[in-house]
């Protein structure tokens, strides 16, 4: 995308709408005796998602 020099801001017209973008989290899930989730650099972030270690220990 290349820079535009304009006279107005891009986006100023009151018809444009904009909603949030959630970026999620992609992990690998172990169950089984233990729970454990990880990132794909193999960073543990079990601690980061309590609800999600219980729901997958039950």
């Amino acid at each position: 995308m290349l820079a535009d020099n304009r006279k107005y801001p891009a986006f100023s017209h009151p018809d444009w709408l904009f909603e949030i973008k959630y970026d999620g989290y992609r992990m690998l899930a172990e169950f089984g005796g233990r729970v454990a989730l990880r990132t794909r650099q193999g960073l543990d972030c079990t601690s980061w998602f309590p609800e999600i270690s219980r729901a997958l220990s039950s």
